[in-house]
């Protein structure tokens, strides 16, 4: 590692903050020896990118973090040899559409409740290609009348992608809603070899694209 970069530790071992360039976007996202903690569409600038952390270590893990390019990534040389490195090109090589697998483990601490941990641990079994919906996750979770609750949780995923919250749909195979945005989870769906399962999935996206230009004015 970066022999000035100083150790981001906490109960769970040495933390490794990271900005990620890809066709998607930029994302941002911390890694610890165990796994992925975080990965959301977005810049380590903005001030939510590591909500979760204390605020100490939010400051620390902004200030330290590696950036990855998107072809050779510049400071890769600085975790060769790592997991972090295997799971940085595993990441990179899903977003460019070269594999549809994302072997990356997880790191769960930031799941807020036991019920967030359960759903979370459900969406794991959900596999690329493959899509489920609110009530079946909460039937799979064992509170079959829990639909609302596992929405929140959903919303609230803190490890976007790798724990694919993007494939869950509404009932009616609708795209439902996405933290993100509906055009990032119908591309990391089509990514995936997903067709639409609803006509309205266009239509969607347009009415979420205009919602998000118009609350940015």
């Amino acid at each position: 590692m970066n022999a000035n970069r100083p150790d981001l530790t906490d109960a769970g071992g040495p933390l490794y903050a990271f900005q990620l360039v890809s066709p998607l976007g930029p994302l941002c996202g911390v890694v610890s020896p165990s796994g992925l903690c975080m990965l959301r569409f977005g810049t380590i600038r903005e001030e939510t990118a590591f909500a979760g952390f204390p605020e100490q270590t939010q400051i620390l893990l902004r200030v330290h973090a590696f950036y990855f390019g998107d072809a050779s990534p510049p400071y890769l040389y600085l975790v060769a040899g790592t997991p972090f490195a295997d799971w940085m090109t595993a990441l990179r090589k899903y977003l460019h559409g070269q594999s549809k697998q994302l072997d990356i483990p997880v790191d769960l601490r930031l799941a807020q409740t036991p019920f967030q941990r359960a759903v979370y641990e459900e969406l794991l079994r959900v596999q690329p290609g493959q899509t489920t919906s609110y009530g079946e996750l909460a039937q799979a979770v064992g509170k079959p009348l829990a639909s609302r609750a596992v929405g929140q949780a959903v919303g609230r995923n803190p490890i976007g992608i790798v724990v694919p919250c993007h494939r869950v749909l509404g009932k009616d195979g609708s795209l439902h809603g996405f933290a993100f945005g509906l055009a990032k989870k119908a591309a990391l769906l089509k990514l995936e070899g997903v067709s639409p399962t609803s006509a309205n999935w266009e239509r969607e996206v347009r009415a979420d694209s205009q919602e998000v230009r118009a609350d940015s004015r």
